[in-house]
């Protein structure tokens, strides 16, 4: 049984993204505080009546999210 609900919070454009791969969701929000809270809703209505264990989830997930405030850098190779 899983026990969290993973989602993520970076960039984009001049906006931010709000992501979770399961449950599938994705919103589009023009500020931080927008975002976190769209994607929060938008999971928290995703659930609304459907029966967790039957979707692979404990009684109560609870929601994790992650923050990608700026780009990742990658090294160069050597």
């Amino acid at each position: 049984m899983k026990q969290f609900i993973y989602t993520y919070i970076v960039p984009e454009g001049c906006g931010f993204q709000g992501q979770c791969f399961d449950p599938p969701v994705t919103v589009h929000a023009g500020s931080l505080q927008r975002a976190i809270d769209e994607t929060s809703a938008t999971i928290r209505a995703r659930f609304c009546g459907e029966n967790f264990h039957q979707m692979g989830f404990g009684p109560q997930p609870r929601v994790v999210t992650t923050f990608f405030l700026a780009p990742l850098k990658r090294s160069r190779p050597v």
